[in-house]
């Protein structure tokens, strides 16, 4: 049984040190778009604007945010150049691109909720978060069902998963529960990833492997480097010589795949806290990077 948390409104953490008046929620909203389009809009019901404006209502009537740093992907994505391969998948989907796109360059619909969204040319939402979490000491609150995310996750640092699971609650991640649930502490998220692959961003992985041997090998390691050090002797425990030579033989793919995973830290994001501050009246489109 998981032991992640609902995420509750600000007077209802009583077991959170985390201080309200600094707590930044950084909303991954390339991620929030996609979940929205195929759980509410497909259908055609409603448009993906008005299924973001009603979660986003929503959202902040739960858990009343005083700063909010809403990201979307930017344009000529560093990864794609990195790796052409990378998010083939969705690329076969550009009519959902497209819609999300719609929402990212439209930024009056989202002022007039109180909100500034934001883009960094050449990086991904993720790397604007990452790149938040880097530059901004206070409590953050990253609102993402992305795994990727996960690497950020610390004491400080936590992730909360809009999307509601079976039993009808959004779970919030600290360090032991992102562990549970992946099987490494946040740190080494990113290696698990490039591991085992992650098909929503058409990463293969190591031929072979998948998550459980990942796991088993980050476990008996310390780093990387150790890792690979071990497969080339075929020193790991439990897991058979065949695939320990893969993953030594493999491993130039590996660095790439890792360098697709690994979330920068670099994109030009605002550092001054007061930029993400909720304002009804927000009027201004200066805060596009």
């Amino acid at each position: 049984m998981q032991k992640t948390t609902q995420l509750l409104p600000y007077g209802d953490q009583k077991s959170s040190t985390l201080n309200p008046k600094s707590l930044l929620y950084a909303i991954d909203a390339n991620g929030i778009a996609n979940w929205l389009w195929h759980a509410r809009c497909e259908s055609g019901e409603t448009t993906l604007a008005e299924a973001t404006a009603t979660w986003l209502e929503e959202f902040k009537k739960a858990v009343r945010p005083t700063h909010v740093a809403l990201f979307f992907d930017g344009r000529n994505n560093w990864r794609y150049a990195a790796y052409a391969e990378y998010k083939s998948a969705r690329k076969a989907k550009p009519k959902d691109e497209v819609k999300i796109a719609a929402l990212r360059d439209n930024p009056g619909d989202w002022m007039s909720l109180g909100i500034m969204p934001l883009t960094c040319e050449g990086f991904e939402a993720d790397d604007c978060i990452a790149s938040v979490c880097e530059s901004y000491d206070g409590p953050i609150i990253i609102v993402s069902s992305d795994k990727d995310m996960m690497q950020l996750v610390s004491d400080r640092v936590k992730q909360y998963d809009p999307r509601p699971n079976k039993e009808g609650r959004n779970l919030l991640y600290g360090p032991d529960e992102v562990e549970e649930k992946l099987g490494v502490p946040p740190f080494r998220v990113s290696e698990l990833l490039a591991i085992m692959g992650d098909s929503a961003d058409s990463i293969p992985g190591v031929t072979g492997w998948g998550k459980v041997r990942a796991v088993n090998a980050i476990k008996q390691t310390k780093s990387l480097p150790e890792l690979l050090r071990k497969a080339s002797r075929g020193e790991l425990k439990d897991i058979d010589a065949k695939h320990q030579a893969t993953l030594a033989k493999e491993s130039q793919q590996l660095s790439l795949y890792l360098r697709l995973t690994d979330l920068r830290t670099d994109a030009p994001v605002p550092s001054d806290i007061e930029t993400y501050k909720v304002d009804d009246e927000t009027k201004r489109d200066d805060r596009i990077a």
